[in-house]
């Protein structure tokens, strides 16, 4: 019936959720506008430098 093809992985769905935790931090447990910039940065910088490929060393 809804055959939708999505790319969106279990990566992107962590990444979503922890921005989503961030939101409602920020609403409910009343964190600051700067707060909530860095800790959005913080986890932004995180999943792409988990998506990074290793330097292979050279021997």
């Amino acid at each position: 019936m809804f055959n939708m093809n999505v790319l969106f992985g279990p990566k992107d769905a962590v990444l979503g959720t922890c921005f989503l935790i961030v939101l409602g931090l920020t609403i409910f447990g009343r964190w600051s506008w700067w707060e909530f910039v860095i800790t959005s940065l913080v986890v932004g910088l995180a999943y792409f430098a988990g998506t990074m490929k290793q330097v292979k060393r050279l021997e």
